[in-house]
């Protein structure tokens, strides 16, 4: 009998994860809101059903008899892909493991219960009142909604004065009403990557530093990845703290994306883990770097089938950089520079002629992204720690 497999979500991002299902002779169904989404085009049959109904969800699964669930980069895929297969036992991330890593607060006590020491002190706030025992705290602080990702709602406060606003700035985008303040962890490397479990075991971590400009130090506009970028004790630090968790939740198979702060006393500190594959096409980089396909692996974890990945090495210096406005206005355009232009894999502008920009403030507002390779660390390092010097954006 033929197996069926749903995709949430039909973006451009997963097209070729349907491409190779449909290669494997897999039905195929994709799911979600946006009817021009390319997914929908290739799929034997499609669902313009938002990925956040989970009545309308579970009915229409309950209906195809689904064998696998593929979510792969998508925030509100993943919350409709870990409810079927914890209801189903398929393959994957169930929705009580992905409960417990989005939301901040419950990500942070379940450290907390389970004898990591790897996080930011902090408190969580369940309205926008402040309460006596953020004396606990040392400033300055980061403020967060718990549910929501892409630095929304996300501000630094560095004096108690400012706190107030940060809170009711978190507490008013929060869906769930919770915000969490914790420290500020000082640093010259966090950590962000993709991680790969196969059989409760990690088998590949692309891991990479954030960078900052002098614009936002709480909003990254590059990641850089290869050898050379985090220290081998470190990285090795953060390995093991991530298979802690892969054990701790349970997590058999899937793909998940970790991010680290360190402390200047080199302490590792979890700031997020995510259940599924991170933004900013990292997934595409890790496809480089390894030689993989990631959209391949999605479907066959998807199945709960070998991966045969065990040798597969991370090799060459790799980045993404986005493309931003440090002020608003009308986009006109934007030009990239020859001098970079031979590093350029993939290239990805957001905006259109006549789409209003916005200050670079949260993931959304950025205008574009370069997937960049070098050929050695440090051209790696020479463009993107200037990487604003090699486009311009044109506003009116």
């Amino acid at each position: 009998m033929q197996k069926k497999i749903i995709f949430f979500d039909a973006n451009r991002s997963v097209v070729p994860a349907i491409q190779y299902a449909k290669s494997r002779g897999l039905y195929v169904i994709t799911c979600d809101n946006k009817e021009n989404n390319p997914g929908h085009a290739i799929a034997d049959e499609s669902h313009l059903i938002s990925t956040l109904d989970t009545d309308a969800i579970m009915e229409l699964v309950a209906s195809s008899k689904v064998n696998a669930v593929v979510y792969f980069a998508s925030g509100p895929g993943a919350c409709a892909g870990c409810r079927v297969i914890e209801k189903y036992g398929l393959p994957g991330i169930p929705n009580t493991t992905r409960e417990i890593l989005s939301f901040k607060n419950n990500f942070r006590n379940f450290l907390s219960q389970n004898g990591f020491t790897s996080f930011p002190k902090y408190i969580t706030l369940s309205s926008n009142s402040i309460p006596d025992t953020i004396n606990q705290l040392d400033f300055p602080v980061i403020v967060k909604p718990t549910d929501r990702g892409g630095n929304n709602g996300i501000t630094k406060v560095i004096d108690k004065q400012h706190l107030q606003e940060a809170v009711n700035t978190a507490y008013q985008i929060s869906n769930s009403g919770n915000v969490i303040v914790e420290e500020f962890i000082e640093t010259d490397l966090q950590i962000n990557g993709d991680c790969i479990v196969e059989n409760g075991i990690l088998k590949l971590a692309f891991l990479g530093k954030h960078l900052y400009s002098s614009h936002s130090d709480i909003l990254p506009y590059s990641t850089i990845f290869g050898k050379g970028v985090i220290p081998p004790e470190t990285e090795a630090g953060v390995i093991q703290e991530t298979q802690k968790i892969i054990d701790a939740t349970g997590i058999k198979y899937g793909a998940i994306n970790v991010e680290f702060r360190i402390s200047k006393n080199g302490k590792i500190n979890f700031i997020e883990v995510n259940s599924r594959h991170s933004g900013n096409y990292i997934y595409k980089l890790m496809n480089y770097s390894y030689g993989v396909s990631l959209e391949e692996i999605a479907v066959k974890l998807a199945l709960g089938e070998s991966l045969n990945i065990d040798e597969k090495k991370q090799t060459g210096f790799f980045a993404y950089a986005l493309i931003f406005s440090k002020s608003a206005g009308v986009f006109e355009g934007v030009s990239i520079s020859e001098e970079i232009k031979p590093y350029v894999k993939e290239q990805f502008i957001f905006k259109e002629k006549g789409n209003t920009v916005n200050s670079f403030e949260k993931l959304t507002d950025r205008i574009g992204i370069l997937l960049l390779e070098f050929p050695s660390f440090e051209t790696m390092e020479t463009v993107t720690s200037n990487f604003h010097c090699y486009y311009n954006v044109e506003l009116s």
